[in-house]
């Protein structure tokens, strides 16, 4: 600073501009060391070695980038750019970022020099914006008016584009948003921002910002003022600049009702609850709804087994909150108890002696002894279970009929009394690849019981005016050492009344020990079952609300692919596919993020699926599914299921859990997808990561961020780690096994990695972080932002041979709503490869184009099927999607980039079909552009050392489609842009014309090139 004085004070002088003296002023201030603006970067390159600083701070690197200064004196007005230069915010507008601006005692003249010098620097004039001037005239048309208000409101809420799902608005701030997603305050924007900067940064937020995660809004919200985009930017825009402006509610719209009507057999929900409000909310994440035509509904912690909530009339109802779904009892309350808070309010407690010799009543209770035996099972202190994983019980399978609900669970006991490790905590190594669990550590054995537990309604008894009805839970032990005595703990709240709810009741009856005080106990052997109820004195008065809508689209030409008859398939637009696969008859069956399984069918004979019906319901976010034999094989989140359908009628009714035993908390992020087989019948499926919750329990971690293999026997075992988010999964024709993973913390690139048992891929778990873990680089890394969201990928088959695509890969781009293609190449035992532009980009969602690829499959035809959701969390949808069929056209297929692979002098590109030879032997038909990123902790990471290469020499092989590249300049460890920079083809353009190759190593003379990709 000594150096830098007498600068500033001859610089200050009257005659120096006002635009000089804010530039020393922000060098003087440091303003650049902190924020990024335009190419200069700030605390965002050095975020990443920051956070590794303190514990404290892990997860945390984007908590320490404040806002970006690009274009912030297009976007703040004069007035809130002063109290911005200065620092003087009232409150802090970014509350969850842990670095803090201070306050400046500027002089009134450097305050106006800093708003010149933004100002000058960055607005646009008036005149540049042509393209939505109703934005523009918005600002003149203030104050909002009613409906201005009362649409701003829906817009900004999940009936529009779900700002919530970001932003902040007043009180309400949305859950599990990572922190380089989150938005400022709905509430303040109108006082700061410009009305042209609204214009521009809508249309397309990256283009403003780099790295910036906002999707742009491209489509209107249907079905208000007349589905014009303009208007309805320009109706947010005077809502929320409207002091009289509300925000949206933090329930804004249920996806689904569920109820069930008197008659029906009962309905099943297994997906996340929370029960409470707001932030004293609390989450069941392992849930087991049961709602009967009698009007009871039960919620039940699979973890615990304990009844969470008891509700009467409507069942339950699911809504979005920011990027999340969450369920939630619909009814009144009957009884709601809280967590699991310690071992001794767990259901199932094992007694070591036999209890009549504890008792001095004998070893034979009978009915007449029932009193007798309450009173012996409450006074005993049995040993609880051992937990794993925050598991007490391992949920084996259930199934539903006319009458009821029946699960079989197991439970385990320690053999010894003392356990090495303490009671409540697991004994899993602390290496994520280590795959001994609680339940069968060799240090501390365990014994195991068997339960099958059944849930009826009870029907109502009595006169009218005074009948009973409820619910009974009946556990029977079916599998055991022979002297097995459990005591049944119930460990209830007391029950509390209102409305229809006149006496409640829980007791245990039939026998088996009866009492009416709620924190009763009884005896359960494996002659002794026992009946456990609730009950109310009244009848259940039911209205039954009509369904949601539901809009069957007709089959619309989908020509966004070029080569293949698109059409998008006439089923509801309710439906949101996520996976899909072919059962032996040929029938399509798909998953959908609502919970559902869809079997799709051909009612009307013209070769066209047209026709849904329900298979299953009530799934928790399916991401996978697999046709087997009589049975599918579905991945959702706490396990992979079978489902069966045992009786014929078409829904299934029997669920048997595949494979099980990884962390799960109610958090969005808990993801299973991508389920696959290999040739050996082993199952493997991508789990989703929990890098970034900074208050997830270490009981509940296990296996995050990982592949895991299921044997056919159920036995899981890890197969990489240390990955963001795997939703695609897939084996090539050489039976090798790809995942993708996206672009964020630590990632630079979105990605495509071969997996390799025992790798590291990244991006730690929360708890398993392995420092000694070598990281190994993806197969192929995909730019972004060209690539926002690369999911599900597939390899073509062999069928695919007339189109050139058979062993290429296929990824479903969803952000920007199209397709890509990807060839793989072995050099030296590593796999690497180049994408390509396989849909057509930078079009409209929806229409000719896709809504949102997340899902594909190829059917056993050899149609190319892909599923497209269109979600409130990510692009601002109303939760609907689709279904395209793609029939390949050889014949119409257009000329273009085949593939490229890496050559021990450059790359060698294959075109689908001869070229020009005069412009396929210039050089300067070809460009290549070589550069990495350097993740420095920002959310966003730009490029680093961009190099073009220079192109020495050029090949034409005689089939007129091959071109060998000498190529100067490349470094193992980048990606290279490879564009046709002429017109290789004399009648039109060729497509694609650009490819992106990973070059992690460079060939020997001879490259290695895989028969399967060629």
């Amino acid at each position: 600073m000594n150096q830098v004085a007498p600068i500033l004070a001859s610089a200050s002088g009257p005659h120096e501009s006002a635009f000089a003296r804010a530039e020393l002023l922000l060098q003087r201030n440091q303003c650049l060391s902190c924020h990024d603006r335009d190419q200069v970067r700030g605390l965002s390159a050095a975020a990443g070695v920051l956070e590794q600083s303190l514990e404290s701070l892990r997860g945390r690197s984007q908590a320490l980038v404040p806002p970006s200064l690009t274009a912030v004196g297009d976007k703040l007005n004069d007035d809130y750019l002063r109290i911005a230069v200065a620092g003087k915010h009232q409150t802090r507008r970014l509350p969850w970022l842990d670095v803090r601006m201070p306050e400046f005692k500027h002089t009134k003249q450097e305050t106006a020099d800093l708003v010149h010098y933004f100002v000058s620097s960055d607005r646009l004039p008036d005149s540049a914006d042509s393209v939505r001037p109703e934005i523009a005239a918005a600002a003149k048309a203030l104050p909002a008016s009613a409906q201005d208000l009362l649409l701003g409101n829906q817009l900004t809420g999940a009936g529009g584009f779900n700002c919530v799902a970001c932003h902040q608005a007043g009180s309400f701030e949305p859950r599990n948003v990572a922190l380089g997603t989150r938005g400022s305050d709905l509430l303040t924007m109108g006082s700061r921002i410009r009305p042209r900067f609204f214009q521009r940064w809508m249309k397309n937020p990256i283009r403003v910002v780099a790295g910036i995660e906002m999707p742009a809004i491209k489509r209107a919200a249907p079905g208000v003022l007349d589905d014009d985009l303009n208007r309805q930017m320009a109706t947010i825009w005077r809502a929320i600049s409207d002091p009289g402006f509300t925000a949206p509610t933090v329930v804004s719209r249920y996806e689904q009702f569920v109820n069930v009507e008197p008659g029906q057999p009962p309905r099943v929900i297994r997906d996340v609850f929370t029960i409470g409000e707001d932030k004293q909310r609390d989450g069941v994440a392992r849930a087991l709804a049961v709602g009967f035509g009698n009007g009871h509904n039960l919620l039940i912690d699979l973890d615990t087994l304990k009844l969470r909530q008891w509700t009467v009339g409507e069942f339950a109802r699911q809504r979005t909150e920011g990027k999340s779904w969450f369920w939630s009892t619909a009814g009144i309350n009957v009884v709601t108890q809280p967590a699991v808070t310690s071992n001794s309010e767990f259901l199932f407690h094992l007694v070591r002696e036999p209890i009549g010799r504890q008792a001095g009543a004998g070893d034979n209770l009978g009915p007449s002894s029932s009193t007798s035996a309450a009173a012996t099972a409450s006074s005993v202190e049995g040993l609880p279970p051992v937990e794993d994983e925050g598991r007490m019980a391992e949920l084996l399978r259930y199934s539903t009929d006319q009458d009821g609900v029946t699960l079989w669970y197991r439970i385990h006991y320690p053999v010894a009394d003392n356990r090495s490790a303490p009671a409540g905590s697991s004994s899993a190594s602390g290496n994520p690849h280590h795959a001994i669990t609680a339940w069968n550590d060799p240090d501390n054995p365990v014994q195991s019981v068997t339960i099958r537990e059944r849930i009826d309604a009870v029907e109502a008894a009595g006169i009218e005016e005074d009948a009973t009805t409820g619910w009974a839970r009946t556990f029977e032990l079916l599998d055991g050492p022979a002297d097995t005595t459990l005591i049944v703990k119930t460990a209830a709240g007391s029950p509390t009344a209102g409305g229809a709810v006149s006496t409640a009741r829980l007791q245990f009856v039939l026998g088996q020990g009866a009492a009416d005080d709620v924190t009763s106990a009884a005896i359960l052997t494996k002659q002794r079952p026992v009946r456990w109820q609730g009950t109310v004195d009244t009848l259940i008065p039911r209205t039954i609300p009509p369904s949601l809508p539901s809009i069957v689209t007709s089959a619309e030409a989908i020509t966004s692919l070029p080569g293949f008859q698109g059409t998008r398939l006439p089923f509801s637009g309710n439906i949101m596919p996520t996976a899909m696969a072919w059962l032996p008859d040929g029938r399509m069956v798909f998953t959908s993020l609502k919970g559902h399984v869809w079997i799709a069918s051909d009612a009307d004979g013209d070769g066209l699926e047209d026709q849904l019906s329900l298979f299953e319901e009530g799934l928790a976010a399916p991401f996978g599914i697999l046709a087997d034999g009589d049975s599918i094989l579905v991945a959702h989140k706490p396990e992979v299921l079978r489902l069966t359908d045992t009786d014929g009628d078409g829904r299934a009714d029997l669920r048997e859990v595949v494979g099980a035993g990884w962390g799960m908390t109610d958090d969005y992020h808990d993801w299973t997808s991508g389920l696959v087989r290999d040739d050996r019948q082993n199952l493997f499926v991508g789990i989703g990561s929990d890098y970034s919750q900074k208050n997830r329990p270490q009981n509940r971690d296990r296996w995050r961020g990982t592949v895991l293999q299921i044997d056919p026997s159920g036995v899981v075992t890890p197969m990489a780690d240390a990955f963001r988010y795997p939703m695609g999964l897939a084996f090539d024709h050489a039976g090798r096994l790809y995942a993708t993973d996206n672009q964020g913390v630590q990632n630079t690139f979105n990605e495509i990695n071969h997996i390799e048992r025992g790798k590291h891929y990244g991006v730690p778990s929360r708890h398993f972080a392995d420092e000694s873990a070598r990281h190994e680089t993806p197969a192929l890394q995909i730019p972004h932002p060209w690539t926002r969201s690369v999911n599900s990928i597939l390899f073509f088959p062999r069928s695919f041979s007339e189109m050139g695509l058979s062993g290429h890969g296929l990824g479903c781009e969803y952000d920007l709503r199209y397709l890509i293609r990807f060839t793989v190449q072995e050099v030296d035992g590593i796999m690497q490869g180049a994408s390509y532009p396989f849909s057509l980009p930078d079009q409209e969602a929806g229409g000719s184009n896709f809504i949102g690829p997340i899902c594909s499959a190829v059917s056993p035809n050899g149609d190319l099927y892909i599923g497209s959701i269109w979600d409130s969390g990510w692009q601002g949808g109303p939760n609907t999607g689709g279904i395209t069929r793609l029939t390949p056209q050889p014949g119409r297929r257009s000329n273009g980039i085949q593939q490229v692979e890496a050559t021990a002098n450059g790359f060698r590109i294959r075109f689908f079909e001869s070229v020009d030879r005069t412009a396929a032997m210039n050089a300067d038909s070809y460009s290549i552009q070589g550069y990495t990123r350097i993740w420095g902790g920002s959310y966003a990471t730009p490029d680093s050392d961009q190099h073009q290469c220079s192109i020495e020499a050029v090949q034409l092989a005689d089939d007129g489609r091959t071109v060998d590249l000498t190529v100067a300049g490349r470094k193992p460890g980048y990606l290279y842009d490879i564009t046709i920079a002429g017109n290789l083809r004399e009648q039109s353009a060729l497509w694609p014309s650009e490819a992106h190759y990973f070059l992690k190593r460079i060939p020997g003379n001879s490259p290695t090139r895989p028969g399967d990709s060629r």
